[in-house]
């Protein structure tokens, strides 16, 4: 009879990693009982799929997330009593166990020990309080950087009350949906806390670090800062402090391509004295462990993102784990906050709060980039919402011109698509430029739920390979055609390309050169012999495309 572990993997609930690794440390633990295997299996197959451990009493609903429509085999063992086994395991005691039980949840070892580190690091950052150096120059500052809070229709400018937060606490969380004035917020923020070091707060000028998970977003990030200081109303001298590049997380930190180990940790600290992470979302649970053991004690630091978009690719869902908490503040933290801003509306402020981390959070709500109105807006709302009926409705409604759905062909469920990918796509096409080829590429793109099937990914990036091929706008014959979009799948630190950047080929003297936005400066070739795993990306996950702010 075939154990409990090669029954789940037959049944495709167990990958062929998980299985290798369970009969591994098995073999070198002397452990043979198959609930303890397969725990150790599902474990150890956790961080592909995004999840940190195992939940025992959760194991269904993180199955039917990684998209396995398999139903629990009936021999599932209970939960408490599979933990119960488990917790007598010498895969799950001792010290130098592959294994870490905790409460209900079996984690890898270094997942369990990153976790531990990171909940405490946010822990003692967030319940510390800093003084303003001249909070009579802060409260002036705040009127003066968020001119429109006393228009605020909730009785509160959240972007305001955001600054300040972060302006209190060494630790602090700006969340918000697109296009609501996080990167503008920052950016005043910055400018009050050069206030604050003139002050004698900190060093003068103090340093800064602007970063960001990839080389796209630290462009997208470098350009949206420039075009916000230019508008700032302050002084030349604190103008001229502001960073203007963005650089990304790993090289920062000083990863490099031979070793693990990074440039930057708790022995060899960041020199910076302000560091601000764009799309924190992006980051997964290992690499922010790695950041804060990297940060100086008497630093700042500021996350910034979207606590409803798709967690890291990695694992670990840190910046939604961080915003789950409460979003209201501790009667504390609404005294101190009162200061400077007057009284907070009583829907803010938890009477029974206790200080933590909800003090050092913020969610701005308001929409600059659309009307909440517009068809866009209404849409967003009720996708953030998880109802699809109201999406579904919203999508047939002939009333709504900025919005529609596609209708699948008989037979043929992308067929719908054609006219627009390829009128989409042709300016990226024709464009023989490769700083026009790479905006035009940032202007469209298709997006899939999934990767596989007749909707996801590959399939559908397929077809619009064709589409265009059999409109003359491409000649795909040649692997490294001109037009085709790239994007990398594997960190490679030694050429400075990481998963999820994206390129685009084009022709050059001495053979065809891929090229990539740098954060600043312009596009840079690289030889295709050189890249790093990739892949033609005329689709793209929802997942990888997160903060692209395509048109």
């Amino acid at each position: 009879m075939a154990s409990l572990l090669t029954q789940w993997t037959e049944a495709g609930l167990v990958g062929p990693l998980g299985h290798r690794f369970a009969q591994a440390m098995g073999r070198l633990a002397g452990e043979s009982d198959g609930e303890v295997l397969l725990a150790c299996a599902l474990a150890a197959e956790a961080p592909l799929h995004g999840d940190v451990c195992l939940d025992f009493n959760a194991l269904a609903a993180q199955l039917a997330a990684r998209g396995e429509g398999h139903a629990l085999p009936e021999d599932t063992p209970d939960p408490e009593a599979w933990r119960a086994r488990v917790a007598t395991s010498p895969l799950a005691t001792g010290g130098g166990a592959p294994l870490v039980l905790s409460g209900g949840r079996l984690y890898l070892a270094r997942y369990h020990q990153h976790q531990s580190r990171l909940a405490h690091a946010v822990a003692e950052r967030a319940g510390r309080t800093l003084q303003p150096a001249d909070p009579a120059a802060l409260r002036l500052g705040l009127q003066a950087l968020f001119p429109d809070a006393a228009s605020a229709t909730d009785g509160v400018d959240r972007q305001q009350l955001a600054a300040l937060v972060a302006c209190l606490h060494p630790f602090a969380v700006i969340t918000g949906g697109p296009g609501t004035g996080k990167t503008t917020t920052v950016v005043r923020l910055l400018a009050l806390l050069l206030g604050e070091a003139r002050a004698g707060a900190m060093p003068w000028p103090p340093r800064i670090a602007l970063l960001a998970p990839t080389g796209k977003a630290a462009a997208r990030m470098t350009e949206a800062v420039r075009r916000q200081i230019a508008s700032l109303p302050v002084d030349e001298a604190i103008r001229q402090a502001l960073p203007t590049e963005a650089a990304t997380l790993h090289r920062a930190l000083g990863a490099r391509p031979d070793r693990v180990k990074l440039r930057h940790d708790a022995r060899n600290p960041l020199t910076a004295d302000v560091v601000v992470v764009d799309e924190a979302s992006m980051v997964d649970l290992a690499m922010m462990a790695r950041l804060f053991d990297a940060l100086r004690p008497g630093s700042r630091l500021i996350l910034l993102g979207d606590r409803d978009q798709l967690a890291s690719v990695e694992a670990g869902s840190v910046l939604g784990d961080l915003c789950a908490e409460r979003e209201r503040f501790s009667p504390a933290a609404a005294t101190r906050i009162a200061r400077y801003l007057g009284p907070l509306p009583q829907a803010l402020v938890d009477p029974a709060g206790a200080p933590g981390v909800g003090d050092t959070t913020v969610n701005l709500v308001r929409t600059w980039r659309f009307d909440p109105g517009s068809d866009l807006g209404a849409l967003a709302a009720a996708v953030n919402a998880g109802q699809p009926e109201p999406v579904l409705a919203l999508l047939a409604d002939p009333a709504r011109k900025a919005i529609s759905r596609a209708e699948p062909e008989p037979g043929d469920p992308v067929g719908g698509l054609r006219a627009r990918a390829v009128a989409g796509y042709k300016p990226l096409a024709t464009a023989t430029d490769p700083a026009a080829a790479l905006e035009a590429l940032g202007h469209f793109r298709v997006l899939c739920a999934h990767r596989g099937g007749p909707l996801g990914v590959r399939a559908v990036g397929q077809r619009i390979e064709r589409w265009l091929a059999q409109a003359g706008l491409i000649h795909p014959e040649a692997p490294f055609y001109a037009g085709r979009p790239v994007m990398v799948l594997r960190n490679d630190y030694a050429i400075g390309l990481f998963n999820g950047d994206v390129g685009v080929t084009l022709p050059g003297p001495e053979g065809p050169r891929v090229w990539f936005p740098q954060a600043h400066g312009d596009p840079r070739p690289i030889a295709p012999a050189r890249l790093p795993p990739h892949e033609t990306v005329y689709a793209t996950t929802v997942h990888k495309a997160q903060g692209s702010e395509f048109e």
